[in-house]
């Protein structure tokens, strides 16, 4: 069986179906690319952090991302003997953005200078802190820009005169008349000082460091901001001696105002151009479902923008296994990997990429990169398409920023506890990925195959954002089931006092379909990780040892609570039945496993499997009993103690009692204070709590055939 299908195309900077006498910039529609503005400092301790988030952004969306780094504020100004990194543009900049008082910090960055509500520090402001920048960024990257920006760069090293070239085009009027296009001199490379936590390194190298805005403080005026309108403005600058243009980037960005930016481009100041060498067809769908041994077929035209026959080169790459293959075509050429043929300009093209999968289970990229060879700075054409082929299991790696900001570890650096897992369980329909790629697979609506996903949080902020949340809620909602695990993911969602970059989409994601509450960061004590000896499914794990793997103290295993009486308690840390560290749950259309914790962090290598390997069994079916034993416990109920903290007494609601059935309540290190049989039928129990000392205690009820559910109380005095 064939398929055949057209693909998406990404094109690094810009996509051009039509070309007109300008060669800089394209004349379709496409959406922003991000302008992220950062404003740091050399004694700023967590300004390293802000730098590894914004390149973890610009990485991750090649030739969509522009980064200004701006020195500016208290932690910028220089020690006796350091160097000054401060211009005279970023003071009013950082005014405009309200990074300040009452809620402002270092670093801090605007997102195409655009007011993010539920990101911004103070209200009305523009300025986030760093844990908000990818979820804004990804916001813009999917918005349509009026404007396409395009712009060429040419240094004299004899005179050090820069000439940038700066080409608009309005694909839609813009809201404003008035417009302003900005033009940016950013300097990578510069080794120099800066403060790395409780670290002060001389040897720091600083990137995308803004030297000059050759536009000036707001930028220079644009009313040619019509639909349809196209303008050229060329600008000069006699860069200082101390620059190294070499290292040197330029970059154009259109703003409606002094505030909010439309798009921007980034090329080398010494021969950067985005100049237009092809132009394709709009993107259509770029993921498909494979079948083992069955061949893929994906095509598009290509149409060189260049006169007369130019030569390109296309390169084929992929991560694909090697029992995979592919080619691609050109007309009725096929090719393996790296060759260079000649097109004609005006001439469509019929470029294919064709993919057979093996037997091994994968989600595979292919990508083709097409330059043209007369013209090596260009920007290239890059197709990329994704084929998923017999997977049912699916690991999923968070790829957000490591939880102390370096790039000590990865969420994928501990991958391979989940394969270890699933390889125990014996499945061989098993698979990772990333969760940008996943997203792209499911934004492609091809995950209908996959049933179960284990998501490897591991120590990476954010752990979850809204569009994420979205995903996994659908997928639940359509039967898939979902493991969870990660050292302060829920902290990450609930404690936005302190750093958290939790939203009440994500929130809500926790309590309706997780169905867990945070209570507390996890400290130092909470080293033993107690199994639920009675629960049916997880009750044969062995008592583990937690550990931190990741240096430092970097060790804060989340305190959590059941929500719902289907949501059970997994395990306990130590012997504290009030430090809940994981659960389960059930409903009619999926299940759950959350564990505070990275499966790393259990010291135990067969422990860590065998979590694997009993969430795999339970999700798959296969554990006798389970759900005979899961509708026992959805019938019992335990109500929340009232009132709660209690201060003198307080009172127990639960299912009608039978014959058999007790209370019993424990404090925070496991010693039991109070049991009582209940008498049958009762539906309450009040106690008397004034000669309890003030804290935390666990109460739970257990039916005759030994089933418990637990809840907290608070005593106070």
């Amino acid at each position: 069986m064939k398929k055949y299908v057209c693909f998406s195309v990404l094109l690094m900077l810009f996509l051009s179906v039509t070309v007109r006498s300008q060669t800089l910039v394209g004349t379709a529609p496409t959406k922003a690319n991000v302008v992220l503005e950062e404003y740091t400092g050399i004694h700023c301790q967590y300004c390293p952090d802000g730098h590894a988030r914004a390149q973890a952004i610009y990485n991750e969306n090649p030739g969509r991302v522009v980064l200004v780094n701006i020195h500016q504020g208290g932690y910028a100004v220089p020690s006796a003997g350091d160097p000054d990194y401060r211009t005279s543009f970023g003071d009013l900049l950082a005014g405009q953005s309200n990074i300040g008082a009452p809620n402002g910090g270092y670093p801090a960055a605007t997102v195409n200078r655009h007011v993010f509500a539920a990101y911004s520090y103070n209200t009305g402001g523009t300025g986030m802190g760093r844990t908000y920048w990818a979820a804004a960024a990804n916001l813009v990257l999917q918005a349509a820009s009026p404007v396409n920006v395009g712009l060429s760069s040419s240094f004299d090293s004899i005179t050090r005169l820069l000439t940038v070239t700066v080409e608009t085009y309005y694909t839609a009027s813009s809201p404003q008349a008035t417009n302003y296009i900005n033009v940016a001199l950013c300097e990578n490379g510069i080794t120099g000082p800066q403060q790395i936590l409780s670290t002060w390194s001389t040897t720091y190298t600083h990137n995308h460091m803004l030297r000059h805005f050759l536009t000036g403080q707001w930028g220079d005026t644009l009313t040619a901001t019509a639909s349809g309108s196209f303008t050229q403005r060329v600008y000069t600058y006699v860069v200082p001696a101390g620059y190294n243009v070499n290292n040197c980037d330029v970059a154009a960005y259109v703003s409606e105002s002094y505030q909010e930016i439309y798009t921007g481009a980034q090329v080398p100041a010494k021969g950067g151009t985005t100049l237009i060498t092809a132009s394709m067809l709009p993107p259509s769908s770029m993921v498909e479902i494979g079948l083992p041994l069955d061949t893929t077929n994906f095509g598009f035209p290509l149409t060189s923008a260049l006169p007369g026959a130019e030569d390109f080169s296309f390169e084929l790459t992929s991560d694909a296994p090697a029992d995979w293959s592919a080619y691609y075509t050109v007309n009725t050429s096929s090719f393996l990997q790296n060759d260079t043929l000649s097109l004609n300009g005006g001439v469509a093209a019929n470029i294919g990429i064709h993919v057979t999968p093996g037997a091994k289970p994968f989600v595979a990229t292919y990508t083709l990169t097409i330059r043209s060879v007369a013209n090596p700075m260009a920007p290239p054409i890059i197709a990329t398409v994704m084929v998923i082929s017999n997977v049912t299991d699916l690991v999923l790696n968070n790829d957000a920023p490591w939880g102390d900001g370096l790039n000590t570890y990865t969420a994928k650096s501990f991958e391979s506890n989940y394969m270890n897992g699933l390889t125990e369980a014996g499945n061989t329909h098993f698979a990772s990925t990333p969760v940008k790629t996943f997203m792209a697979v499911a934004a492609a609506g091809k995950l209908s195959e996959v049933e179960h996903i284990y998501y490897n949080i591991s120590w990476t902020f954010p752990s979850m954002d809204d569009q994420l949340v979205g995903v996994l809620g659908s997928f639940l909602d359509n039967g898939g089931n979902l493991l969870l695990a990660g050292q302060d993911a829920a902290w990450d969602n609930w404690d936005l006092t302190n750093g958290g970059n939790g939203t009440t989409v994500t929130q809500a994601f926790y309590t309706n379909y997780l169905h867990t509450a945070f209570v507390a960061d996890g400290g130092a004590t909470n080293t033993i990780m107690t199994p639920v000896n009675y629960d049916l499914v997880f009750g044969t794990l062995d008592t583990g040892t937690l550990v931190n793997p990741y240096g430092g103290a970097y060790f804060y295993p989340d305190q959590i609570d059941t929500v719902g009486p289907n949501s059970l308690p997994l395990f306990y840390y130590n012997s504290a039945l009030a430090r809940m560290g994981g659960l389960r749950y059930t409903a009619g259309t999926y299940k759950i496993v959350y564990l505070g914790v990275g499966i790393e962090m259990i010291a135990d290598s067969n422990i860590r499997k065998n979590v694997i390997h009993i969430a795999h069994d339970w999700f798959h079916g296969l554990i006798s009993g389970a759900e005979e034993y899961d509708n026992t416990m959805a019938g019992l109920f335990l109500g929340q103690n009232y009132p709660n903290p209690a201060d003198g007494y307080t009172c127990i609601t639960f299912s009608e009692a039978t014959q058999g059935s007790a209370i019993e309540i424990f404090d925070m290190i496991g010693n039991r204070v109070f049991s009582s049989d209940l008498e049958k039928g009762s539906r309450m129990l009040r106690l008397q709590t004034a000669d309890w000392n003030a804290g935390v205690y666990t109460y739970r009820l257990i039916n005759p055939k030994g089933d418990v559910l637990s809840k907290k109380i608070i005593v106070t005095h």
